[in-house]
């Protein structure tokens, strides 16, 4: 009952969460708003110098691994497409740089003209969760 008052589905989801929270060396002073466990399953798509490795199989996941190749665009500059499949493939190591500009712009998180020339990042808040996905990501990249 209390782990469902908490937010959480049931007390096992409540575990993992803290479980992944500790293994994230999350400071305990911040309350735990967001599930650490889906973070923790996202950031394992990256290797340690914060490539994507693999295009994760579930779209929560996929939402958050875009977070961290979002990040790394320049803010307010336009792309050809060619500079944007550039940079997307510096960013992931599975070949398949089409479907991360695809789904960039699917969430949002890029715009293009109609004819596909020009790209954009769109300036947004990232989530929480992908907050801490940044964080960890370019926590391993500096070490």
């Amino acid at each position: 009952m209390l782990a469902r008052g908490a937010g959480f589905r049931n007390f096992q989801h409540l575990r993992a969460a803290a479980t992944a929270q500790d293994r994230l060396e999350q400071p305990q002073a911040v309350p735990a708003i967001f599930d650490h466990a889906r973070v923790e399953q996202a950031a394992r798509h990256f290797d340690r110098d914060g490539r994507l490795v693999r295009w994760p199989a579930k779209v929560s996941q996929q939402a958050l691994c875009l977070w961290v190749l979002w990040s790394r665009l320049e803010p307010r500059q336009v792309f050809s497409e060619a500079q944007i499949n550039k940079q997307l493939q510096a960013l992931h190591l599975f070949g398949d740089y089409a479907i991360l500009r695809r789904e960039m712009f699917g969430y949002n998180l890029v715009t293009r003209t109609k004819d596909g020339r020009e790209y954009r990042r769109v300036e947004r808040q990232p989530t929480r969760e992908a907050v801490e996905l940044l964080r960890c990501v370019g926590r391993w990249a500096r070490q």
